[in-house]
């Protein structure tokens, strides 16, 4: 009864986490009509979180929709520390009542995802690759927390 317990407030911590608190981190007091200070804010706390340095925003755009609501994209140049050009997607959403939003973020053509797409090395509904994915998920899980970590010092 106590891990069933355990394991419920765990997967409650983590809705919490993902859905509630950590979309809107760094971002609060940026008005809905910057995009581009939000969007430049989440690139670089997604840039610190994976050990990369922000470069510039490539091409951004924004969409105002019927409720007043706004969804902000971009294409983001990153460097390694080797000085490596890699691009990130960042798409955030701005509502009156939440602010911004970090609705997606993540690197392009990232080459650890390679995997994904080799059915040479992985053969199609094997446990390998669902092993492969849940140890992606649970990387990113990590590096969401890393981000937040960041922000807050």
């Amino acid at each position: 009864m106590v891990c069933v317990l355990l394991s419920g407030l765990g997967v409650l911590g983590l809705l919490w986490f993902n859905l509630l608190y950590y979309p809107g981190i760094g971002l609060d007091g940026i008005g809905g009509d910057n995009s581009g200070a939000a969007l430049t804010g989440a690139a670089k706390a997604f840039a610190e979180s994976e050990s990369l340095f922000f470069d510039r925003l490539l091409d951004s755009d924004q969409l105002t929709k019927p409720d007043g609501g706004i969804v902000a994209w971009s294409t983001v140049a990153l460097r390694t520390r080797d000085g490596q050009e890699l691009r990130a997607w960042v798409a955030l959403q701005w509502t009156r009542t939440w602010g911004w939003n970090r609705y997606a973020c993540h690197l392009l053509a990232d080459p650890r995802d390679r995997i994904l797409f080799s059915e040479s090395q992985l053969g199609i509904g094997s446990m390998n690759k669902v092993r492969y994915v849940l140890r992606r998920l649970w990387a990113e899980e990590l590096r969401r927390f890393r981000e937040v970590h960041r922000v807050l010092l």
